[in-house]
């Protein structure tokens, strides 16, 4: 997991309206460019033009990119000019990257070709198998009404027979009205998809452990398992107007985090988004792959369960996070999941294995989400 002054992209956010009021104010006094009246204030003090204009999100946020260490940009703005801009600064917040919970960190990585197109599914090799297990029976005697929902906060899912159960009685839905600010690292060379396939794979451990459920896709990370605090913000609040319009959501999966920015870091935007949604929701997140004791956001967030892995002895496994916030355990070594000759996901007559506690978080989704229909009967 990348610390967060190695950022070299990322957000400020303005989020009162008191903020948003007075930036109004300053683009009204420049000509419509109140960004530009931040970057004459930091030019000035000798930190160039790192911010740009942002578009406001639904919930009425501006998010404006910015370049270099932004921690610092926004301290320095906050120190130098907070009484010429006022309440402009009182909500002018960082917004944090994250990253997928997969042990790599890119030092670990051996990439897996598939025909000659590189999957991203396997941090070791592709194994063999000596038969391919069959999909997980698709009980089509249970009214879809009283299918358990796991809505997944991921990167993507992609078809796959897995996956593709009765149209009419679908396992996987896809969240086609939310649509994710642009991605992580705009306008730089793109690293080639390292986390293309995470979704996916970790969809294909929920149909597994949550056979009866119904899986929601919805992007908040880019294919490299890189993304923004306020997509997922924006996210959460897409789905819980989904749940006021009538959406059955049971779990909420996140196999995803960041750690803090600084020790008084309580991620306070991220806990108000969730805090929104009901009570009875049951929200999962991995505990992180930074061994330690270190806080993982949104793991460590009171309303969260905190899921670390185990691994293949039981044990705690040597990538994984924990600490007293941690409040749940799966196995997330070497996991394995959807085991058929289809791309991207495996290769003919074997398929990969992934280490992380994205994965152990997704086993541990699932399972809650099955529990609240009862075990498979044969």
């Amino acid at each position: 997991m990348a610390k967060a002054q190695a950022f070299h992209r990322a957000n400020v956010m303005l989020t009162s309206e008191a903020a948003l009021a007075r930036l109004a104010e300053l683009e009204q006094r420049d000509d419509g460019h109140g960004v530009a009246v931040l970057n004459d204030l930091l030019e000035s003090d000798g930190r160039g033009r790192p911010l740009y204009a942002g578009e406001p999100l639904p919930s009425g946020r501006v998010m404006l990119p910015v370049t270099g260490y932004v921690p610092a940009v926004v301290d320095a703005v906050r120190e130098r000019f907070g009484a010429d801009l006022g309440d402009l600064l009182s909500d002018f917040q960082v917004d944090p990257g994250f990253r997928v919970a997969t042990w790599d960190d890119y030092a670990y990585w051996r990439p897996a070709h598939t025909n000659g197109c590189r999957t991203g599914h396997a941090w070791g090799t592709w194994e063999y198998v000596d038969y391919t297990p069959p999909a997980p029976v698709w009980r089509s005697d249970i009214d879809p009404a009283d299918r358990p929902v796991v809505a997944l906060l991921d990167n993507g899912v992609l078809s796959h027979p897995w996956l593709d159960t009765d149209p009419a009685d679908p396992f996987l839905l896809q969240g086609s009205c939310w649509e994710p600010p642009p991605a992580w690292g705009q306008g730089e060379p793109a690293r080639f998809g390292t986390h293309h396939g995470h979704g996916t794979f970790t969809a294909g451990l929920i149909r597994q452990y949550a056979p009866d459920a119904t899986l929601l896709s919805i992007k908040v990370i880019d294919d490299n398992g890189e993304g923004y605090e306020a997509d997922v913000i924006q996210a959460l609040e897409w789905l819980a107007g989904r749940i006021s319009a009538g959406q059955r959501i049971d779990v909420v999966c996140m196999p995803f985090g960041r750690l803090p920015m600084d020790d008084l870091d309580e991620a306070p935007l991220l806990a108000k988004a969730l805090k929104a949604l009901p009570p009875q929701i049951q929200l999962v997140a991995s505990a992180g792959n930074e061994p330690g004791r270190v806080r993982f956001f949104p793991a460590a967030l009171p309303s969260v369960i905190a899921v670390k892995a185990l691994d293949d002895d039981g044990n705690l496994a040597s990538y994984s996070s924990d600490g007293p916030w941690v409040t749940a355990q799966e196995k997330g070594t070497q996991v394995s999941t959807m085991p058929l000759d289809e791309q991207p996901v495996v290769r003919s007559r074997r398929f990969a294995r992934w280490s992380g506690t994205s994965f152990a978080a997704a086993v541990h989704a699932a399972t809650l989400a099955q529990a609240r229909l009862g075990p498979q009967v044969p």
